[in-house]
């Protein structure tokens, strides 16, 4: 059950409202600021892959597709 909280955000001082699930910690940053962030780091993120060559793009891809693992669900593990 989801349980609805007010809260004064610490990056705009803005009041806020916002849904967590019961036993949740009380959120600090409102969601606003929270994709402001998400939206400033991919930003970097991408600014910094424009100075690689295509080779070394397409090598962390490579590098990522061997690493992964996909994550297991419970009810598809056989005994």
């Amino acid at each position: 059950m989801a349980l609805v909280v007010e809260f004064v955000c610490s990056k705009c001082n803005k009041h806020s409202q916002m849904a967590i699930g019961c036993g949740s910690p009380t959120p600090t940053v409102c969601n606003s600021c929270n994709r402001i962030q998400s939206e400033r780091l991919r930003r970097q993120y991408f600014s910094g892959l424009d100075g690689l060559t295509i080779e070394e793009r397409l090598r962390n891809i490579e590098e990522w597709i061997y690493d992964y693992r996909p994550p297991k669900d419970i009810n598809d593990v056989r005994y």
